[in-house]
């Protein structure tokens, strides 16, 4: 995403996520007590945030992510063909993680599409405009956006939650960001 100068959602924003991800997720016993590394598909990325995310930048940031915490998780995880991936996000698509009416959609997808976890997230945003006053008495307007994300491991078999993280960020702009 390049909606502004200084995006949250930048690579080293995006890496800094991912680590922390990776970091939380190996601690869990489901990527320690198996055998084999479990198989993840990137499936929803919900999206509430000022920034502008269609089409093509959608799709190149759910690619940024994926591979960010790939590398981040090494061979922790297998992330399943990307061609499946996109196959999952159409036939999940009226899935809702928070909503048990249509948990049905996410069920039986293991052996399937050989996926063991969905990796959900979502994305919330609040900005918020304040005054500084500089030196010479005149103001300046900054732009603190409060960023929190929240990511969910969901069996692909069961449809129940096996992990959940939340990562909160903040970062001040000042009007001049935005001139360009």
């Amino acid at each position: 995403i390049e909606a502004m100068k200084g995006s949250l959602f930048g690579d080293t924003e995006v890496a800094r996520v991912a680590d922390l991800m990776a970091r939380d997720l190996v601690r869990d016993p489901l990527f320690y007590q198996t055998g084999s590394p479990p198989r993840l598909a990137l499936v929803r990325v919900q999206h509430d945030t000022t920034q502008y995310m269609f089409g093509e930048a959608r799709e190149a940031y759910l690619v940024k992510v994926r591979t960010y915490l790939k590398r981040a998780l090494k061979d922790r995880v297998i992330f399943v063909d990307l061609d499946v991936e996109k196959k999952l996000r159409d036939a999940l698509a009226d899935w809702r993680p928070d909503d048990t009416w249509t948990a049905g959609v996410a069920r039986g997808h293991k052996n399937k599409h050989g996926v063991d976890y969905f990796l959900t997230a979502r994305f919330m945003s609040n900005d918020k405009v304040v005054e500084i006053p500089a030196r010479d008495g005149t103001k300046n307007d900054r732009r603190i956006v409060m960023l929190a994300m929240s990511f969910n491991l969901v069996d692909a078999e069961t449809a129940e939650l096996a992990w959940a993280h939340d990562v909160s960020s903040a970062a001040a702009y000042s009007s001049r960001d935005f001139q360009n």
